[in-house]
């Protein structure tokens, strides 16, 4: 499982979970090979902007099989996750 807990902002797009999902088909095809699976948790509060761009990559990849995007997660909860 690979996390990310950030804000998800359209005016901050430098934060770099967008490489994550450019990349996790290779990732997820080499850990395969090894008998491993991947799952890429996508966390924090976000603008809709934000979450349309975000969608618009996890289709461009083909990896929406691979990715879970939670929202915000409470303090409380972030080490479950």
């Amino acid at each position: 499982v690979i996390l990310t807990l950030a804000r998800l902002s359209f005016g901050e797009t430098y934060k770099g979970y967008d490489n994550v999902i450019a990349s996790l088909a290779s990732v997820a095809t080499k850990a395969k090979e090894q008998g491993y699976d991947i799952a890429y948790l996508l966390c924090g509060k976000y603008d809709i902007k934000e979450y349309e761009r975000i969608q618009q990559i996890i289709n461009e990849y083909g990896v929406a099989h691979l990715v879970k995007i939670t929202g915000f997660v409470p303090d409380d909860e972030v080490q479950d996750h």
